[in-house]
């Protein structure tokens, strides 16, 4: 796919790099820049509330 690149300050061409997070392919939100490697998420963020907000902030603390 192509997107514009901030790194390249252009358009260029951008796939998606082996997902770690245990995503489908066609669901994984991370995509890079095959030029630079700039890496963007599309799609909508995860909001985080109620148990999981409490987990987050104690295991960061």
């Amino acid at each position: 796919m192509n997107r514009f690149c901030a790194t390249c300050a252009g358009e260029r061409l951008f796939e998606q790099p082996p997902c770690l997070d245990g995503h489908e392919p066609d669901t994984c939100p991370e995509w890079s820049c095959v030029d630079c490697g700039h890496a963007v998420l599309l799609g909508l963020p995860v909001l985080h509330t109620g148990p999981q907000l409490a987990l987050l902030v104690r295991t960061a603390a």
